[in-house]
């Protein structure tokens, strides 16, 4: 098989919430979040005469992948033909910015030749993880994971556990089609201006988190494992009632919670800034049938239903043969 090409295929993230803001005399964020297999963020790459993109995301695509050839001190001197084949809708949850970064620089270093150490070198060359590094973590490894902070000297926040995910568990997507969490700039700004923490409520998420959550998973146990997150997701939630008014980003995604708590579905929360809702299911079956009852006690067509697996893994490399007249 020619060694021409690399196609790079990584998960998409969930964030359950933080356990505290920015501090900087101790540890600031952490939290638990994972992987699930879908919606997939995948990319071919090819070394190339010229910088050549199709797909979505292009300026950040080309960000991601100079930054990268830079980190491996060889500005100016390498180009690559990339084409982002599957992508997350951005600004919905699911880290999509950090996943196709990792995936570019992960590809780029692969195909010069260069490694990277650990989560901390390869977030780096990526530019990525200032706040959370589950998206990091769950690009390299899959799972559900858990961080409990990033100390002033450290760059990113080291993983502290990471536990595998039953395989016959669903998780339920419930995208609003109309809008997109708080990103970027004004992301920055809401930080700004939060109130810390109580210090009383990050040790209630560490408890939830490292007592119960973390070992549910482990133990296969569905109905601890989906009480306690929700619990958690709350917990982490109310800490932007400043700016969200509750738990949620907005009344519309606080009615697709209740939805779903509705239909049957456990451990329901919002990911990240939302707007995506997330649900579990103990197998397919359940999950179909969340799903079936969903669209049929609601005439609300305003958000996407999909199901997906939890992801163990994390990205995956294989290797690609290209045409003739794409070869440099």
């Amino acid at each position: 098989m020619s060694t021409d090409g690399l196609v790079v295929s990584a998960p998409a993230r969930l964030h359950f919430g933080l356990l505290r803001f920015s501090n900087p005399s101790g540890l600031s964020f952490g939290g638990l979040g994972m992987m699930v297999r879908d919606p997939r963020t995948v990319v071919r790459l090819s070394r190339s005469h010229n910088w050549q993109f199709t797909g979505p995301s292009a300026n950040l695509a080309l960000a991601a992948a100079r930054h990268a050839v830079t980190a491996a001190e060889a500005a100016g001197s390498e180009c690559f033909s990339i084409e982002i084949a599957q992508a997350p809708p951005r600004h919905r949850g699911f880290g999509s910015g950090t996943q196709l970064a990792l995936t570019l620089t992960a590809g780029v270093l692969r195909l010069m030749g260069r490694e990277w150490e650990d989560a901390t070198t390869l977030a780096a060359a990526a530019n990525r993880a200032r706040r959370s590094a589950i998206g990091t973590h769950g690009f390299l490894h899959g799972g559900l994971l858990w961080e409990r902070g990033r100390a002033p000297e450290q760059s990113i926040s080291p993983l502290e556990t990471r536990v595998l995910v039953p395989e016959a568990w669903r998780v339920l997507l419930l995208q609003p089609l109309s809008r997109e969490g708080t990103h970027g700039p004004a992301e920055a700004a809401v930080f700004e201006q939060l109130p810390p923490v109580p210090a009383d409520v990050t040790e209630r998420l560490k408890h939830l988190a490292a007592q119960e959550i973390l070992p549910a998973a482990v133990a296969g146990d569905f109905a601890r494992f989906t009480s306690h997150l929700e619990a958690y997701g709350e917990a982490a939630g109310n800490c932007f009632s400043s700016v969200q008014g509750g738990p949620f980003a907005n009344q519309r995604v606080a009615d697709v919670v209740a939805a779903a708590r509705a239909a049957g579905a456990l451990g329901v929360g919002q990911t990240s800034w939302g707007p995506t809702v997330f649900a579990f299911a103990e197998d397919q079956g359940a999950a179909e049938a969340i799903a079936e009852q969903l669209t049929s006690q609601t005439t609300d067509r305003s958000f996407a239903i999909s199901i997906t697996r939890p992801d163990n893994h994390g990205a995956t490399f294989s290797l690609h043969d290209l045409p003739s007249r794409n070869r440099t």
